[in-house]
């Protein structure tokens, strides 16, 4: 795949289906991807953070957002419950 086909066919995905699971070789995949993107000389390094389990995730929102508030600037979609 060229590169101008893979910038035109981006797309940002803020809203998730949890009931679609992403297989763990698809996340690795994209890891591996990702410690590859640019870095202004590779000064300021990278760190992901994979949360597969519901606990984990809450774990996450719970540190992040307020005691009883939902995120709101573009990230609704990224909490959502397990149906």
């Amino acid at each position: 795949m060229e590169f101008t086909e893979v910038v035109r066919r981006r797309r940002m995905v803020r809203a998730y289906d949890p009931s679609r699971p992403v297989p763990r070789v698809v996340i690795d995949e994209l890891l591996e991807l990702a410690i590859h993107a640019p870095s202004a000389g590779f000064s300021q390094g990278w760190r992901f953070l994979v949360l597969e389990s519901d606990a984990d995730r809450e774990a996450f929102w719970a540190a992040t957002t307020k005691p009883g508030e939902l995120p709101t600037r573009g990230w609704p979609g990224c909490r959502r419950p397990r149906r």
